[in-house]
């Protein structure tokens, strides 16, 4: 499994900055050798009559900015041998990360969630991202008990299991980790002449057969992989899997990003991305082989 040794975190100058900064630090005991901090000033948050008065207006602020972003680094990040850069820019946030992001050839996108926000911006990211995207819920400080992985049983959900347990024997602490398998029952099920009770155990059967299988092509390295076998009744399979991760207690869950596709698709699967834009109280991790997107760079091109 490819180890994050590239980062970039975003900041947003606001509370949730100091959270990020010790989640950054905490995940400095890992592997990365380079991290990017970067702060993106709003094109419209300067009016243009203002602008037009004091013309080097953007420019000082842009220097206050990035003394008082320093300022917060150094109060929460104590890596002092790291290659660490400070950039504070203008323009759309999600834009501006993302051509930063490919600068730096970045391996891990690491951003905040707000309570109340729309996550606009961080669904953005976790879409068009060339590499892997953590997005850090409040308190989250790389402490990690459990793991919910949601799988499929597909190749992007084996990548997203493969990275709990990379991550879980990297820490200092017992990591518990939770595979998590939603199913329904099909359209016409009745007509099998099976009652509904009947056709969920077979449909149960069929998921552990289906893990059974899977696990095998999962590396483990020896780990235990705990299995829900949850049955979606009201075909929302995003709200099992917060309600789930909820009732772990889980600190992470992991998703796999789905394959190559179009810079005009959805690369994270419209659950996923779903999972992206909730507010739930745990952290998130999308998991994406890096250069594996065709488009990324025609995408690049109209920034």
């Amino acid at each position: 499994m490819e180890k994050y040794q590239k980062i970039l975190v975003c900041l947003d100058h606001s509370k949730i900055d100091a959270n990020l900064i010790k989640a950054a630090n905490r995940i400095c005991e890992l592997s990365p050798r380079e991290i990017t901090f970067v702060n993106v000033i709003r094109d419209h948050e300067v009016p243009e009559e203002m602008m037009k008065q004091f013309p080097n207006f953007m420019e000082n602020a842009t220097k206050e900015r990035t003394k008082e972003i320093r300022a917060e680094i150094d109060k929460f990040f104590a890596w002092p041998d790291m290659n660490v850069d400070t950039q504070v820019v203008h323009g759309q946030p999600a834009k501006a990360i993302l051509k930063i992001a490919n600068e730096k050839n970045a391996d891990l996108i690491i951003s905040g969630k707000k309570q109340n926000s729309l996550g606009v911006v961080r669904s953005r990211l976790a879409r068009r991202a060339d590499c892997s995207f953590l997005m850090v819920s409040k308190g989250f400080d790389f402490e990690i008990k459990r793991i919910l992985v949601p799988i499929d049983f597909s190749h992007h959900s084996r990548l997203a299991l493969e990275r709990a347990v990379s991550l879980a024997k990297l820490m200092r602490n017992p990591v518990e980790i939770f595979a998590q398998n939603v199913y329904q029952l099909p359209s016409g099920y009745h007509y099998t002449g099976k009652t509904q009770d009947e056709f969920i155990e077979i449909m149960k059967k069929n998921a552990i057969e289906g893990f059974e299988n899977f696990i095998k092509s999962v590396d483990t390295d020896g780990m235990e992989i705990k299995t829900i076998y949850s049955l979606n009744d009201n075909d929302d399979f995003v709200s099992d899997i917060k309600a789930e991760a909820q009732n772990l207690n889980a600190d992470l869950i992991i998703i796999g990003a789905k394959g190559q596709t179009t810079a005009s698709g959805l690369f994270i699967g419209s659950r996923a991305e779903r999972m992206v834009m909730m507010n739930t109280h745990s952290s998130m991790l999308v998991v994406r082989i890096k250069g594996k997107k065709s488009g990324f760079k025609d995408f690049l091109k109209e920034l």
